[in-house]
């Protein structure tokens, strides 16, 4: 099966496309790994999924949708989801079914934030980028360290920055006995979408230069979690 769909961004573009693996694409583009218009503009949400028995027909759809306006493509939404009520919610069950079976799980993270303001990772990560030789040439992870003991939900916790595969990261260990718990790299794509509010209150954010990157620096833990790596700033 093949398919054309649209997405919707955070910023309230759309985005139009094909594929052969609707689960597989969605989740490559909420990692910032798909199409290059859609990085950095997550949380992305799907509009539209049409089914076509042949690659062809997929991609010659996507073509045409592509010509319209935005008011047109609108309107091409609201006539599919008019006409396949429920449809698209199946898609996404599918979708979230298929990230849990390889391992992307967005349901061991909570986050709260504000609507309509999103932290454009990729802008950072292109400026750390620039300093990525120097820190491939380092074979020790640990950049800083500064053993900040806080409360959080009533359990102490213990901070350090270090650099995860040359990229800044911070380390957030809880200490005592915790199953622990994966966090992939979709989690982390999205830890880096918006503004945490809530999760800067509890943990605090901390102004470092990492990799010749200034930048204040944060981390969260999904429930349950012993540590969890979190590569991201916040910028309320």
């Amino acid at each position: 099966m093949n398919y054309c769909y649209i997405i919707r961004c955070s910023d309230d573009t759309l985005y139009t496309g094909w594929t052969n693996n609707i689960q597989k694409r969605f989740a490559a583009h909420s990692k910032g790994k798909g199409a290059k218009y859609t990085r950095g503009r997550g949380p992305l949400k799907l509009e539209m999924v049409e089914e076509f028995a042949s690659k062809e027909a997929a991609m010659k759809r996507e073509y045409e949708i592509k010509q319209f306006n935005r008011k047109q493509k609108e309107e091409i939404i609201r006539q599919w989801q008019l006409k396949n009520p429920g449809l698209i919610d199946s898609y996404i069950v599918n979708i979230n079914n298929w990230n849990h079976f390889n391992g992307v799980d967005f349901e061991n993270v909570k986050i709260l934030t504000k609507t309509g303001r999103r932290y454009n990772l990729m802008k950072k990560k292109r400026a750390m980028s620039r300093n990525r030789n120097n820190a491939k040439n380092k074979k020790t992870s640990v950049v800083e360290k500064n053993n900040i003991v806080k409360q959080v939900e009533d359990k102490p916790v213990e901070k350090s920055i270090e650099t995860v595969e040359d990229k800044p990261a911070v380390k957030i260990v809880k200490t005592g006995k915790i199953e622990d718990v994966t966090i992939h790299d979709l989690d982390m794509y999205y830890f880096g979408q918006a503004t945490h509010y809530d999760i800067f209150e509890k943990l605090g954010a901390h102004e470092t230069t990492i990799n010749g990157v200034k930048g204040v620096y944060f981390a969260v833990w999904a429930p349950a979690a012993k540590e969890v790596y979190v590569i991201g700033s916040f910028n309320g």
